[in-house]
């Protein structure tokens, strides 16, 4: 691929996120959340408990960020923190009953978005897709992102 359109991925990827945050705001009724605190959440409800560590690492996004963004989804009761006790200096971070039925009312959303963009674009091959789009996204935080099986 030459350079000036390898150089358009970033642009590329940029617009979609964008996008798709920009509907997720829109779409979403449910106090305290945003689009940027939506991923967070779904990702603790991909793992069902996790540590901040996990969370910063795996979307690679800041620590801070991070930790700002739980006292928000904490704060409206969305998750709650527990201590890991078998390691005390770590915070699992889990969902509330409230924090399980936002993800599936943000998923109804979010799959009927992609859904739309998809059919417009006449996006042929989506496993394809999908499958290049993790192994990047894998590489580049330097682990494996495993597919969201729920």
């Amino acid at each position: 691929m030459n350079d000036i359109k390898i150089n358009q991925l970033g642009r590329y990827v940029g617009i979609i996120q964008r996008a798709s945050m920009t509907a997720l705001n829109h779409r979403l009724n449910l106090p305290g959340l945003t689009a940027s605190n939506v991923n967070l959440l779904l990702f603790v409800n991909e793992h069902q408990k996790v540590t901040a560590k996990t969370v910063a690492t795996q979307l690679a996004i800041n620590k801070g960020l991070v930790s700002r963004e739980f006292t928000i989804l904490t704060n409206n009761g969305y998750i709650k923190k527990s201590i890991n006790v078998n390691d005390r200096r770590n915070t699992w971070i889990v969902l509330t009953v409230k924090g399980q039925n936002a993800c599936h009312e943000i998923s109804q959303l979010l799959t009927s978005w992609w859904q739309e963009q998809l059919k417009k674009a006449n996006c042929q091959n989506q496993q394809v897709l999908y499958s290049e789009l993790n192994k990047l996204a894998s590489s580049i935080i330097g682990t494996s992102l495993k597919p969201q099986e729920k």
